[in-house]
């Protein structure tokens, strides 16, 4: 329905006439498997008429036809994108079609700078907390040089600016040939360069040697092309999500896989993902998991349309909650999130009906 390997299936089956689409989403339907299943009816003729169409939220029913004749609504096949599959009435496909068409999508606006986080393949080794990086600093100086401030998915949270007690031990793939390239002996020289480290890592030798994602060197992290871009300020995110968790990093924290970061320092962003339009977009076009969890990464995301404001009244709205909840994360920012709602529901345009079945269906989910 919305996974990118998909993208060829959705594409042929746009070439017949869907007669249905019964989605259990992530239903337990077979006990022991985890599954996603889908009843799909299609007739072999030129697509002409709509479908129905139910996603299915229970199985606590004892007749799955009589369910469906009460959950059944008519979907439009010619408003399926060809990225996604959404299933959704007439009116709020109307209004997806309707947010698809405006502005520039995400990835254009930020000049295709839409990055996951770091991957270590051995996070025992290579992230560490407060009180090994004091030992490591104090046993030698040179241990600072190489350690950076490090932000887990848990650490990712809706508006508030985060900040981590872990940190991670950053020697990145070709720092060893570029700084050593006329020693023959590279790990004696690590450690001459960096002796606590050196000593400290020696100890998962065997298992950083295992591992898949590595530099040239098994203390090297795997080649990352954007590694300098984790050193700026940045909007973050957590890869799953049951509503918008975006936030703003300002003290430049290095982020692990499968969180994703954009470097840019354009708050409006951050109130337009977290908006209730911006959850009504995400959580239609994005890959559903168990748990009502959504998979936001950058394939999903690149496609968000982005309206830019011709005021700063969003940003500095956003600006006043990332303030106020660096000071107190369990502030209350409901009025100013509701302020923003609305102002975003402004710059897409929508009706006061369509503002209706947007606040309608957040409500269910």
């Amino acid at each position: 329905m919305r996974a990118s390997y998909g993208k060829p299936l959705r594409e042929w089956l746009q070439n017949f006439q869907i007669q249905s689409i019964i989605d259990f989403g992530d239903l337990p339907v077979f006990e022991e498997a985890t599954v996603y299943p889908c009843l799909l009816e299609i007739n072999k003729k030129l697509p002409d008429d709509l479908f129905q169409a139910c996603e299915v939220e229970s199985l606590d029913f004892t007749d799955l036809e009589h369910y469906l004749g009460e959950s059944c609504f008519e979907s439009d096949q010619e408003k399926l994108s060809k990225e996604v599959w959404t299933l959704l009435d007439k009116e709020s496909q109307s209004i997806l079609s309707k947010l698809g068409n405006s502005g520039i999508k995400l990835k254009e606006h930020v000049n295709g700078e839409i990055y996951r986080g770091l991957i270590t393949g051995l996070n025992d080794a290579f992230v560490i907390d407060e009180e090994t990086r004091e030992k490591l600093i104090n046993k030698h100086k040179s241990s600072e040089k190489v350690i950076q401030k490090y932000l887990s998915g848990k650490d990712i949270n809706r508006f508030i600016p985060p900040n981590s007690d872990k940190y991670l031990i950053n020697i990145p793939n070709g720092w060893t040939d570029k700084k050593f390239s006329n020693r023959d002996d590279k790990w004696e020289a690590v450690q001459e360069e960096l002796p606590a480290i050196a000593d400290y890592l020696s100890k998962y030798k065997k298992a950083a040697k295992k591992r898949y994602d590595q530099g040239e060197y098994w203390w090297e992290l795997r080649a990352c092309a954007y590694l300098e871009s984790f050193e700026e300020e940045k909007i973050c995110w957590r890869n799953l999500q049951s509503r918008g968790e975006f936030t703003f990093d300002k003290r430049k924290h290095y982020i692990n896989a499968p969180s994703v970061f954009i470097p840019t320092d354009e708050f409006e962003l951050i109130g337009i993902l977290n908006s209730n339009l911006g959850w009504f977009f995400l959580s239609n076009t994005t890959a559903g998991r168990r748990g009502g969890y959504y998979e936001i990464k950058p394939f999903y995301i690149e496609q968000f349309p982005i309206v830019k404001p011709q005021t700063d009244e969003i940003k500095k709205k956003v600006d006043q909650i990332l303030s106020t909840k660096d000071k107190d994360p369990e502030a209350d920012i409901s009025e100013l999130e509701e302020e923003i709602d609305q102002l975003v529901y402004e710059l897409y345009g929508l009706s006061e009906e369509e503002i209706g079945i947007v606040e309608g269906s957040i409500s269910r989910n």
